[in-house]
């Protein structure tokens, strides 16, 4: 709803990506973006329709690992719901079917702290289940919310850390693993459509990521 409700109109990535997504076959290499949004509008103020969001310059997604191509399932989300389902140990397959998935994970509009991030990824590590992954993507964080307006400074820190937080526990725990951190499919704007369950490419050598729809 929030992609199809975006203010003035759908930002045109997320709209190419569901449209290729439901109305196509095929693979497609994923793109960084111009810019990004990760601060909302009041839709209490009849302003935000007709005012396109604040957008930012969107860093380059940093690759990390061995410069590998790897070729599995998605697998993954929103970080916190990730979270929910293992702290439940219901709705999951078991763990040994995850072998030579490609992870993928983001966080959400409630804004984790690094410390929270790293101890969910070293708990993943722990149980051995981090390990079984073929490659990992880690989404660009929204660092916004009406709850902790940050501004830019207070933005690009928690973005950082955030990030120093995967690193610390990927190099920890599979430490060979190809890494791409920033990707555009999370709680940010514009959404690339990842296919849960269907195939996903990881190259490390020609740092691209593409999706067959």
């Amino acid at each position: 709803m929030v992609q199809f409700g975006w203010p003035v109109a759908m930002q045109p990535v997320s709209r190419q990506s569901l449209e290729r997504a439901m109305f196509t076959r095929g693979g497609y290499r994923l793109e960084v973006p111009a810019r990004y949004c990760d601060e909302d509008r009041d839709w209490a103020d009849p302003a935000t329709l007709t005012t396109e969001p604040a957008s930012f310059p969107a860093a380059a997604w940093s690759w990390h690992g061995p410069q590998a191509r790897v070729t599995g399932p998605a697998w993954g989300g929103c970080f916190e719901i990730v979270d929910f389902h293992l702290r439940t140990g219901r709705y999951l397959l078991p763990e040994d079917r995850y072998e030579g998935t490609v992870l993928f994970l983001e966080t959400s509009e409630e804004l984790p702290p690094a410390s929270y991030v790293y101890r969910m990824l070293m708990c993943m590590g722990e149980r051995k289940l981090l390990q079984r992954f073929a490659a990992i993507v880690w989404g660009r964080p929204k660092a916004w919310s009406f709850d902790t307006p940050n501004d830019l400074a207070a933005k690009a820190r928690y973005t950082r850390e955030q990030y120093e937080a995967v690193l610390a526990a990927v190099n920890e725990y599979h430490p060979d693993v190809p890494l791409v951190i920033g990707a555009d499919f999370g709680h940010t704007e514009p959404q690339y459509v990842i296919p849960s369950g269907g195939t996903v490419t990881v190259d490390g050598e020609a740092r691209q990521i593409e999706v067959t729809y």
